[in-house]
């Protein structure tokens, strides 16, 4: 049952023991031991041998992100990467994904903001295959009419269960108030959607799945010579196009402090309530602290929002916040469900856990379960194939040194209660709040500890 605002309350850490050695960084990146080949064309591809087990992981990724598209075209990226699943001139849909299906393997391709990403784990025996499936996907797809009216028309139906769904309306709104220019949001809508056309997708195929800022990655029981001579022969005539690569053009937050933006949905029993601000980009000096401060406050097991807002009040059946991030800019973010009547209360609940850990250091033993918890996260990502070649795929697209993962980590461990403290100091300021709710809530909702 849920209860009028209270103080903050912290978890108690009496007993919790973190011992030194799980803050310790390890001194072994996950990129220790990799091979390169740069290809002429600029196609960077990472190898890692370990024969363990069996199997392999192919992790690939090209710059064909939603940021890269036309804001009135917002959607593009999507519907080209999913028609580009759709088989080959030689391969209907079926006969491409059956191909490595029957080998127990599977390939996924998905548009991310400033990538589209794909992956496939297969036995090492059938490595060349895997090879030839990604090798198919990104320089031979069909991109048939057809398969772009069937996806165009998945797109407008899941535009049209996200405008009945109340975490997805408050989702679009938030995009659109932390945007200066709402319009530039790339929220895809069915109007934007009704703007594709055939010709605007090949473009952008043509224009951004491009060797040049791609990346690939295979890991596990391979030969690195092996790899690079299925490389070579599979994608070196891959070409690029005369015209540059853009660069992902992320939203400008807005110059004005924050906004409040309510929106009814009449017989909704609940509400999703989100709030928003710039953060910082991965590049940022401030990206790592920001990270571990966001780990504590509401992205991890036994976090601030999660004891407060959900287990102590009963005021949301699901609360976190997470931290988006690109190279320069960034985008913070808090997220609950709760009953409509208890969404004004449920805000006031979350600006105040905001407040506390902007205002207040954070326990010592809450700083070390964190900071445990990063170690931790690595050495769970070297355990897998999958995890090591995705690190290897992302920091390589990210620019970052390849042995971003130690250098990060040792600034984890390094940080102290005041780092914590300054980085919500500055970036979690009450005036720049942009709200969104959506739900079973009147359009004059009265909100208590927010601006409107």
């Amino acid at each position: 049952m849920a209860t009028d605002v209270q103080e903050p309350s912290a978890i108690s850490y009496q007993g919790l023991e973190i011992p030194d050695e799980m803050l310790r960084a390890p001194e072994r990146s996950l990129s220790q031991g990799v091979d390169s080949l740069v290809l002429e064309n600029g196609l960077r591809v990472f190898i890692l041998e370990d024969h363990t087990f069996p199997v392999a992981t192919i992790r690939f990724s090209v710059p064909m992100g939603r940021f890269r598209e036309h804001h009135e075209l917002a959607g593009l990226a999507e519907i080209t990467v999913e028609t580009m699943m759709r088989g080959t001139e030689e391969l209907s849909y079926g006969q491409f994904h059956r191909r490595l299906e029957r080998l127990g393997a599977s390939l996924s391709f998905q548009c991310g903001s400033r990538m589209a990403s794909g992956s496939a784990t297969l036995l090492s025996e059938d490595l060349e295959t895997g090879m030839r499936s990604v090798s198919d996907l990104l320089m031979r797809p069909a991109l048939r009419r057809e398969d772009m009216a069937r996806v165009l028309d998945e797109a407008r139906a899941s535009v049209e269960a996200n405008a009945e769904n109340v975490f997805g309306v408050a989702g679009d709104n938030l995009s659109r108030i932390l945007c200066r220019r709402p319009e530039l949001s790339h929220v895809t809508t069915a109007e934007t959607l009704d703007r594709i056309t055939h010709r605007q997708m090949f473009n952008f195929y043509q224009q951004f799945c491009r060797p040049e800022g791609s990346v690939m990655a295979v890991v596990g029981d391979v030969d690195a010579e092996e790899v690079r001579r299925i490389a070579r022969e599979m994608f070196a005539e891959w070409d690029n196009p005369k015209s540059p690569l853009l660069r992902a053009d992320f939203p400008t937050p807005p110059d004005l402090p924050g906004d409040t933006l309510v929106q009814s949905m009449p017989g909704r029993m609940q509400a999703a309530v989100m709030l928003g601000a710039p953060g910082p980009g991965y590049t940022s000096e401030d990206y790592v602290a920001f990270s571990v401060m966001n780990r504590i406050l509401g992205s991890g097991i036994g976090s601030r929002l999660g004891h407060s807002v959900r287990d102590e009040q009963g005021l949301a059946y699901v609360v976190g916040s997470y931290l988006s991030a690109m190279e320069e800019k960034g985008r913070f973010g808090t997220y609950l469900s709760t009953r409509a009547d208890y969404a004004p209360r449920a805000l006031s609940s979350v600006v105040a856990q905001l407040d506390r850990i902007s205002t207040e250091p954070v326990d010592a033993m809450e700083l070390r379960l964190a900071q445990s918890c990063e170690v931790g996260r690595h050495a769970v990502s070297s355990a897998s194939y999958g995890g090591i070649a995705g690190y290897l795929v992302r920091t390589a697209s990210r620019g970052l040194p390849m042995d971003n993962d130690i250098i990060r980590l040792r600034t984890v461990v390094g940080l102290t209660t005041d780092d914590i403290l300054e980085v919500a100091e500055t970036y979690l300021d009450r005036e720049g709040f942009f709200v969104s709710i959506a739900g079973g809530v009147e359009e004059n909702l009265q909100l208590e500890g927010a601006q409107q």
